[in-house]
């Protein structure tokens, strides 16, 4: 190492020479043309390279060919920088064995300082960081998953009032990350026409219900779990997520937070058909003259028609489960219980006649009959079935086999 350079020997003579000797990270000094004058001894752990075999070369020389251009940008902007603060830049640098390294170079112009005359850098290698980096990367990117972190300017404090903590998120808050599956459910080609947009753009603060999500996440310390929101797209078109969000809070500050959205609108406008056709099926069958009933794969019912209803003098709430066993007559109850649950464990349909109470507290007889109901894909779901009063039915042919009996007794 030569010995008249001033920068060197004012590091050496330095009361923390030992420090800078045996830190982990790189300390160098270089001239203003990037020349080295200075390197410390873990430049060897870190890319094999004695001190001496460095000192009086170009470290800018041992820079990744992709990295060449923003290396000599970042010499240059540090020329000019004299007022002794720090410039941080993250680059490759060449191994011995030809293998690159990552690292974090913070640098301070020290040029006008007469002890020092010298560009002070220290390198802090980031390669493993930079590897995590690169699986995050390919993770968020290749996610069917909306993902994307907002940040904010200045922490918010969560002492705040709610509301001003709210009206602070939505003034302030940007997009700073997000992938192209979170860009792509609100109409955007990538993530690029996301970034930096205002959380506005996705949270409208004239929306009662955004607002009082904003109100959930910070009641609930800053933490949403599968929530579901009504968004527009940037064309207006109604669209559903499944919403989680999970703020980073240190100490009483919120700084960040992160987000996952699964578009669920698929699936939430079959559940509105679906709705709609159970809605339309049940005011149909509640003016049937039949009495309907409908049981789960438990074997328990969840519901039944107006027409059963008012023909039990019931509420549905009495009838649903095993409820409606209370209408059935004491002396048919077990037969019919025999033969509905070897029907729901058969999946087979049944029929029977029994008796069952009205609203008036008499017992009709009714015909009953169950039907297994199946998926498309042939899962059971349950059964369906109706009950018909017969008893007048029941009435008649008694009368007539006590008229045919008693002319044969005649």
């Amino acid at each position: 190492m030569p010995a008249v350079v001033p920068g060197a020997d004012a590091l050496r003579s330095n009361p923390f020479h030992k420090v800078f000797e045996n830190a982990n990270d790189i300390v160098a000094l270089t001239d203003r043309k990037g020349v080295y004058l200075y390197v410390s001894l873990s430049m060897k752990a870190h890319l094999g390279y004695s001190p001496r075999e460095l000192v009086g070369t170009r470290g800018i020389l041992r820079i990744h060919p992709d990295d060449q251009k923003a290396a000599h940008e970042f010499l240059k902007k540090l020329l000019k920088k004299i007022d002794g603060e720090p410039i941080v830049a993250e680059m490759r640098a060449g191994h011995k064995d030809g293998t690159w390294r990552w690292f974090e170079v913070s640098s301070n112009n020290l040029l006008r300082e007469p002890s020092v005359r010298a560009i002070f850098s220290s390198f802090h290698d980031i390669t493993e960081r930079k590897k995590n980096d690169e699986r995050y990367s390919a993770f968020i990117s290749q996610s069917t998953e909306g993902i994307w972190r907002y940040e904010l300017p200045k922490p918010v404090s969560t002492k705040w009032p709610a509301k001003r903590q709210v009206e602070y998120f939505l003034k302030y808050g940007r997009v700073a990350e997000c992938n192209d599956a979170f860009a792509r459910m609100y109409g955007y080609k990538n993530a690029a026409e996301v970034i930096n947009a205002g959380l506005v753009r996705f949270i409208n603060p004239k929306d009662p219900e955004h607002v009082k999500l904003l109100y959930a996440f910070v009641a609930s310390g800053y933490r949403l779990t599968d929530v579901e929101v009504r968004e527009f797209d940037q064309d207006g078109n109604v669209k559903y997520f499944l919403l989680n969000l999970v703020g980073v809070v240190e100490g009483t500050e919120g700084r960040r937070a992160w987000g996952t959205k699964l578009d669920i609108t698929a699936r939430k406008h079959y559940e509105n058909m679906l709705k709609a056709s159970e809605e339309r099926f049940r005011n149909l069958a509640d003016q049937a003259p039949v009495m309907i009933w409908m049981a789960g794969t438990n074997n328990l019912t969840y519901w039944f028609n107006k027409t059963w209803l008012d023909y039990t003098g019931r509420t549905l709430g009495q009838e649903i489960g095993n409820g409606w066993g209370e209408d059935i007559h004491q002396d048919d109850f077990e037969r019919f219980v025999d033969v509905y649950k070897r029907s729901f464990e058969e999946r087979k349909a049944f029929r029977i006649e029994y008796r069952l109470r009205r609203y008036d507290g008499e017992y009709h007889w009714v015909i009953a009959t169950g039907t297994p109901l199946f998926s498309p894909d042939g899962a059971f779901e349950g059964f369906i079935g109706t009950c018909l009063d017969i008893n007048e039915i029941r009435i008649i042919e008694r009368r007539r086999m006590n008229s045919s009996v008693s002319r044969r007794m005649n």
